[in-house]
């Protein structure tokens, strides 16, 4: 595991295909980021769905993330953006 590398770092190394490096950001971001959702859907199912979905979606553009941009910024916004996606259809 990459635990104790910078985001920057770990982006980098995503990049290059790294599943170890997908690995650490997922296990360090996903719990806030359900916390995150949670707050505005109210619903345990919806909030762990937009979580998978952001993160599919970060490993399949992966090639296109800057590394010198906030990476939890970056996550959050994908999340945001989904969550209010998920609250106009309803």
């Amino acid at each position: 595991m990459h635990n104790n590398i910078s985001n920057r770092e770990l982006v980098s190394l995503l990049k290059r295909d790294d599943i170890t490096a997908f690995d650490t950001l997922y296990n360090k971001y996903s719990h806030k980021l359900y916390c995150f959702v949670f707050r505005y859907l109210k619903q345990n199912e919806d909030a762990e769905e937009i979580v998978q979905e952001v993160f599919v979606k970060i490993w399949e553009s992966r090639k296109k993330i800057k590394e010198y941009l906030s990476f939890e910024s970056f996550l959050f916004t994908i999340a945001y953006n989904a969550t209010i996606s998920l609250l106009r259809k309803r």
